[in-house]
């Protein structure tokens, strides 16, 4: 399945550079970066090779995890240009039951690793939840002193 990313990259690229100082640290350059590791979180490993987005992020996959329960995914990439970095891209919704969740439009009060004052929309917590139990305990074994950067198209 071919997955076309280039609407949603438009619209986080020219949301995400309206919203920065032109002295921020990340240029325009480095926000595309980002996105093309947003956009090869959907793919599994052994085929992000084959997206034409690869060669142009500069990132190498570590490792991807998935919560089994709501199927909330994100991929640990090495910055090629900053071995110091790593970055941390979450995918969007891209299976039925990331819909599922979607649809828990309910305000809870959020718990870990939330601040605990705050409501927040149940699904987005759940996934959130579960995809951090399955992260965490990756990036405690390989992040070592490197700085992290998250992004992506949901979580």
């Amino acid at each position: 399945m071919k997955h076309n990313n280039t609407f949603s990259y438009l619209t986080f690229f020219i949301v995400i550079s309206s919203l920065l100082p032109f002295n921020s640290a990340y240029d325009v350059t480095a926000l595309k970066r980002l996105c093309y590791a947003s956009s090869l979180s959907y793919l599994p490993l052994d085929a992000m090779r084959t997206s034409p987005y690869y060669d142009v992020a500069r990132f190498s996959p570590l490792v991807q995890v998935e919560d089994p329960i709501t199927e909330s995914g994100a991929t640990i990439f090495q910055d090629d240009e900053d071995e110091s970095r790593m970055i941390v891209a979450c995918r969007g919704s891209a299976t039925p039951k990331n819909f599922a969740t979607n649809l828990r439009l309910n305000l809870v009060p959020a718990e870990k690793p939330f601040d605990r004052r705050g409501r927040i929309h149940a699904g987005f917590q759940e996934a959130a939840q579960g995809l951090w139990g399955r992260l965490a305990p990756e990036l405690q074994r390989i992040q070592e002193s490197r700085q992290l950067c998250f992004t992506g198209h949901s979580l």
